[in-house]
């Protein structure tokens, strides 16, 4: 069985302001998928380097447990503030 196609809102939410930003550089939906396979098999705090414009970040969070938190960094200001944008109102999600 293979996953459903359709994207999670909140993946769907980063593809735009990626494409807004004018940002290309982004994980396939494959890999994503995998991010937030992976993502629902940890609990406590986890770290991504490189978050761009937050489209990995984005499919780990559609995975990530309810008692699981994720802190991004990215050294581009323009960039982070784009994903910062995705995630502001969600307590789970840290982007610096």
């Amino acid at each position: 069985m293979s996953a459903p196609p359709e994207l999670p809102d909140v993946v769907a939410r980063a593809f735009d302001v990626s494409r807004k930003a004018g940002y290309v550089s982004f994980c396939r939906n494959e890999t994503g998928r995998l991010l937030a396979a992976l993502a629902a098999t940890r609990e406590g705090t986890m770290a991504e380097f490189g978050t761009g414009c937050g489209v990995g970040t984005a499919w780990l969070r559609s995975g990530v447990r309810g008692d699981a938190r994720i802190i991004t960094a990215e050294l581009n200001a323009k960039l982070a503030d784009a994903a910062a944008v995705i995630f502001q109102d969600d307590p789970q999600v840290e982007v610096l």
